[in-house]
């Protein structure tokens, strides 16, 4: 995992939901440390928000704090 602070253009982020035993949750690709880029119903479409404001949604739907990859 990456820490928060570390997030950069290209990183996956990922919100996992614990209500689920199979993978559920919502993900998206950094842009820059405060960018992502997702698809989300939310919006019916693919956007770019900040992440604060993804994460607070993603929360508020239940899901885990957000994980970060990079690849």
């Amino acid at each position: 995992a990456v820490p928060r602070a570390e997030a950069r253009r290209g990183d996956l982020v990922i919100w996992l939901s614990p209500q689920d035993p199979r993978w559920t949750g919502h993900s998206g690709l950094m842009l820059d440390p405060d960018t992502v880029l997702h698809a989300t119903g939310f919006h019916g479409a693919v956007v770019t928000e900040t992440f604060d404001v993804v994460q607070a949604r993603c929360m508020a739907d239940g899901d885990q704090p957000a994980t970060f990859r990079r690849l």
